[in-house]
């Protein structure tokens, strides 16, 4: 999605996402559905195996068919121009959100590919404050949330 003044003006879906990493780790790996989810969120990109590794490909494969399609998107919307050539509003920054942004090192991995800043967002933003009230859920876990938190808010 990309926001200008907090309004959306573009979304977009890409076929890649964690549970097309989970399938391969479970099929190439032989790993189970948790045990995927594990190496994941755990080792991720910082994987300790061999390059050549199922599990190393397989997370490697993803990361890099997601960081295309998020860099495609990034570069033409950082370097639209109007009618007169004057460059429009830049790309500030991109926010991971949904539990495949949990695989360790993928922040760092897109901000090396489009250069900019990456970070996972805080699903919680618009719901309240963390001085009033700290939900039940811990951040990693949230951000499976964000699409339900997001449509719970347009009901408020």
């Amino acid at each position: 999605m990309v926001l200008k003044r907090g309004i959306p003006i573009f979304t977009s879906t890409v076929g890649v996402g964690g549970n097309a990493i989970s399938r391969v780790l479970q099929e190439k790996a032989h790993l189970s559905e948790e045990e995927a989810v594990i190496f994941k969120d755990e080792q991720g990109l910082f994987a300790e195996k061999e390059p050549k590794s199922p599990e190393v490909e397989a997370v490697i494969g993803s990361a890099s068919a997601l960081a295309d399609e998020v860099a495609k998107h990034y570069q033409y919307w950082d370097t639209r121009r109007n009618e007169r050539g004057e460059r429009m509003t830049p790309v500030e920054r991109i926010i991971l959100v949904g539990g495949s942004s949990n695989l360790k090192g993928l922040d760092d991995y897109l901000a090396g590919r489009v250069q900019t800043d990456v970070y996972r967002g805080n699903v919680w933003r618009n719901v309240c404050e963390f001085d009033e009230y700290i939900p039940p859920i811990d951040f990693h876990t949230s951000l499976q949330y964000a699409t339900a938190i997001g449509l719970a808010l347009r009901g408020i």
